[in-house]
């Protein structure tokens, strides 16, 4: 094999190592939490009630959740 092609195949070898470093190293960024949130249930204070989800659909998961509500509430 000719000298230059050598070079050349030794060359890539090393800007894949390099490549590969970079995406490693970059990947490695810390993730940062929202403060807590604290919720409380009681069922003597009025407030909202949760009516489903509504805005998510596909895959059958919305019809399976309309058996939980009433007739009047399904249509």
């Amino acid at each position: 094999m000719p000298r230059v092609l050598t070079r050349v195949w030794r060359l890539t070898s090393l800007w894949v190592l390099a490549l590969l470093a970079a995406l490693l190293t970059a990947s490695t960024t810390t993730a940062h939490a929202d403060p807590e949130t604290s919720i409380s249930v009681d069922g003597g204070q009025s407030g909202r009630t949760f009516d489903g989800i509504g805005a998510i659909s596909g895959g059958g998961g919305n019809s399976r959740l309309l058996n939980d509500y009433p007739a009047a509430q399904q249509k």
